[in-house]
C-alpha cells in the first residue's frame, strides 16, 4: 500500500548522508535523545533554500508557507543537515505520512531491527516502501522474501551484504 504523497525529483534532491553517522556509532549519535537539535540548520538557512527550491521544482504555488523544507534523509537517520541535495520543498503541512515512516525507521534502527543503510536507502528511494523494509521483505532494494526473492542459481545471489 503506497501512501499518496509527492516524492522529490531525484535530480534536484538525491538525498545526502552525513558521513559522521555510521552503523557503528548510531547509539552515540542519532539514537541519543536531542541529537537532531545539535545538527539542525537554522531556519534562515532552510528558508532561503526553500524559496530557491520552489523555483527549481517549478511549483505553480510559490507561497513558501505551503511547503516544509524537509530533509529527504532525515536527521534522525543520519541525513546531511545542510547539503542542498538533502533538502527539498515538500508540499503540504507537517507532520505528514513521511514523518511517520521516519519515526518508525528511527525506532527500528536504534533497536537493531533495521540497518542504517537500509533505512537511508528507503528514504532516498521511496519512503512509501518503509513497511517492506520494516518487515524485512526488502533490504536496500533487494526483495528477500516471497516467491521472487529466491535466486535462480548461485551466481545471482551476490556477496553476503552485497546490496
Amino acid at each position: 500500500m503506497l501512501v499518496d504523497q509527492v516524492l522529490p525529483d531525484p535530480s534536484c534532491t538525491p538525498g545526502v548522508i552525513d558521513e559522521r553517522v555510521t552503523q557503528e556509532n548510531v547509539q552515540s549519535t542519532i539514537c541519543v535523545s536531542g541529537y537532531t537539535r545539535t545538527v539542525r540548520p537554522s531556519t534562515s538557512y532552510t528558508n532561503r533554500l526553500k524559496r530557491q527550491g520552489i523555483l527549481d521544482y517549478g511549483y505553480e504555488d510559490t507561497n513558501p508557507q505551503h511547503y516544509e523544507e524537509d530533509h529527504l534523509v532525515p536527521l534522525e537517520l543520519g541525513g546531511h543537515p545542510t547539503d542542498p541535495g538533502n533538502l527539498w520543498p515538500e508540499p503540504g503541512a507537517s507532520p505528514n505520512a513521511k514523518d511517520r515512516f521516519e519515526n518508525a525507521l528511527h525506532q527500528a534502527v536504534c533497536a537493531g531491527r533495521v540497518t542504517l543503510a537500509d533505512a537511508q536507502w528507503v528514504m532516498m528511494t521511496d519512503w512509501r516502501l518503509t513497511p517492506l523494509v520494516l518487515s524485512g521483505e526488502v533490504h536496500a532494494g533487494k526483495q528477500v522474501s516471497g516467491p521472487e526473492a529466491a535466486p535462480e542459481d548461485e551466481d545471482e545471489r551476490g556477496a553476503p551484504g552485497d546490496y
